[in-house]
């Protein structure tokens, strides 16, 4: 009796390793899976970096051209300012004209002397 009770604990024994055994071949299995999905996370993660990095570069180009515009915007509107208005422009043709009259004037007083 007593070695048939050994002969049943040794099957059983036999049974689990072989359960253990598959519960092995599936923990690699899920290990290999496992290994496969970090990788594809890691490529995932590097694409990302870089497409980051690229954006990046792309943002801080286009800060320096905004700057770059804004300068030159306030450098176009100094200068403008600065120049003479149509106002400035209507005056000085005034002033021209009024000019021609008294030049045109003491030329004819001129010659009016010059003639007595």
């Amino acid at each position: 009796m007593a070695e048939k009770l050994l002969l049943e604990i040794l099957d059983e024994i036999k049974v689990m390793k072989g359960e253990i055994n598959g519960i092995k071949d599936e923990q690699i299995k899920t290990n290999k899976r496992l290994d496969g999905t970090n990788q594809r996370l890691n490529e995932m993660d590097r694409q990302f970096n870089e497409r980051f990095d690229r954006l990046e570069n792309k943002t801080n180009a286009i800060q320096e051209q905004t700057a770059k515009i804004s300068e030159y915007h306030m450098e176009t509107m100094q200068k403008l300012n600065s120049k003479a208005t149509k106002d400035d422009f209507n005056y000085l043709k005034e002033m021209v004209f009024k000019h021609d009259e008294e030049i045109y004037k003491i030329k004819s007083q001129y010659q009016s002397i010059n003639e007595n």
